[in-house]
């Protein structure tokens, strides 16, 4: 993914500053039976992202995200500070969002979709067909995957090639002709579309009927960060406070499956749709550094899931606050915050607030240092984990066996004295008199070794 990213060494970097070494592959899930799948049914929508990813990958992270974020956010407003200089990144993160307790689950589960921005579906291989952005944007990894998802329109495309069990949603705007769709189809799955919207509070299926998924320009295009226009929404340009209506993003009626909006409060008035990751989704679409930083957490969540205390950083992360303080032996509020540390007060009651998916260690104090990731600051009293310990080095690759010597490639063609009927030893006559007779045979020993045999002239 960090080869084709919009920055390629800056999203290498955050991959490896994020990477943790010493998981072991398990080949089989123990909440899974033998041939089921271990990835979301899209059919299901986002059933079947609780199942897979609330419910297991993220279990450990529940809980309010504006609550337990980092130090760019507080009180549930992100983007207010500046990137520390923690990674790769440079410049303020996010645009001020409010989160309005959005779920850390879903929050993640949002961000781990976004690797869909590259690539495309096949039937032969899904039973799906198109991408997930346009053409030019589909080879990179970047947010256009939310962008696509919430700036454009999209309408039902249900029984894909006659089959029933495969529905998938198409755009429904001016891009969506038959033309468009034969040139480059540009497709969502039910589980991309549940994150932002659902069917006026029931769940949204493609399956289910017409309707069109969009929101009104107004919602677009507040709070852009990245620019001051969307290069496509409902397929023309979108400066920044312009409005536009279902007109533009719902009149490409091809399959006569737009009927009524899918979502109707996130058209008519002043709040937007109902997905459990709208907010989450909103911010990636505006702002790309976001995606990749929640996109780094959602990652290195996933991948260290199950191994507390045996992993181990590539390179070992900065201790927050760098000056040394003691952060567990300050004692109040005030001296806490002064020195740079988090009073844990701010962020919940000590049983609450998870680290790496696991409660704080409990000190007897309620001052926390913590450790600078590329996503914003993990707090809680890490330095006797052993993740947080120097980076250990892998172990060396197995020495290369030793090659054969010379020698030894010579025994199939010399002659194994001790295999002769009777045995005969190297010092008979006809070898004591004959150099070359003598040292084309060797002896065989019982241990397993060759003894060859040497003339030494008499």
């Amino acid at each position: 993914l960090a080869e084709v990213a919009s920055d390629p060494a800056a999203t290498r970097d955050m991959f490896k500053r994020n990477f943790m070494w010493g998981r072991t592959t398990s080949a089989t899930c123990d909440h899974t039976t033998v041939g089921e799948s271990l990835m979301p049914d899209p059919e299901d929508g986002c059933a079947g992202l609780q199942d897979v990813f609330i419910n297991h990958v993220f279990a450990g992270q529940q809980g309010s995200i504006s609550a337990r974020r980092s130090t760019r956010c507080a009180h549930g407003v992100c983007g207010l500070w500046n990137v520390p200089t923690s990674g790769e990144y440079n410049g303020r993160e996010d645009a001020p969002f409010q989160f309005s307790g959005l779920s850390r689950a879903w929050y993640l589960t949002a961000a781990i979709s976004g690797a869909h921005t590259v690539g495309r579906a096949l039937p032969q291989n899904s039973g799906y067909f198109g991408w997930w952005s346009d053409h030019a944007e589909s080879a990179i990894f970047n947010n256009d995957y939310f962008a696509s998802l919430l700036f454009k329109g999209w309408r039902p495309d249900p029984d894909l090639f006659g089959n029933a069990n495969k529905n998938q949603w198409v755009r429904a705007d001016a891009r969506g002709d038959a033309a468009d769709l034969n040139a480059h189809a540009e497709m969502m799955l039910d589980t991309d579309m549940c994150l932002a919207y659902t069917r006026n509070t029931r769940p949204l299926h493609a399956r289910d009927g017409r309707c069109c998924a969009w929101i009104e320009g107004d919602f677009g295009s507040a709070n852009l960060f990245d620019s001051n226009m969307i290069a496509d929404f409902c397929g023309a340009p979108l400066r920044e406070d312009q409005g536009r209506g279902r007109g533009q993003c719902c009149d490409n009626n091809v399959n006569g499956r737009i009927g009524n909006d899918c979502d109707r409060r996130g058209n008519n008035g002043n709040d937007p749709p109902r997905g459990p990751a709208y907010e989450a989704v909103e911010k990636f679409a505006k702002n790309e550094q976001s995606f990749l930083h929640a996109y780094a957490e959602a990652w290195f969540v996933a991948t260290t899931n199950g191994f507390p205390r045996q992993l181990h950083f590539l390179r070992e992360p900065s201790p927050t606050p760098s000056t040394g303080v003691d952060c567990p032996s300050v004692s109040t509020q005030q001296s806490c915050i002064m020195n740079g540390c988090l009073w844990n007060a701010e962020a919940g009651t000590l049983a609450n607030v998870p680290t790496f998916g696991r409660p704080l260690t409990d000190t007897g104090s309620q001052c926390s240092g913590g450790l600078v990731m590329s996503w914003g600051t993990v707090w809680g009293e890490v330095s006797s984990w052993n993740e947080m310990h120097p980076p250990k080095s892998p172990p060396p690759p197995p020495s290369p066996p030793a090659p054969d010597s010379p020698e030894c490639e010579r025994l199939p063609s010399m002659v194994n004295l001790r295999s002769l009927s009777p045995p005969e030893w190297c010092n008979a006559p006809e070898r004591r008199n004959n150099a070359a007779t003598c040292e084309s045979a060797f002896a065989w020993e019982r241990l397993g070794f060759a003894q060859f045999c040497v003339h030494n002239n008499g």
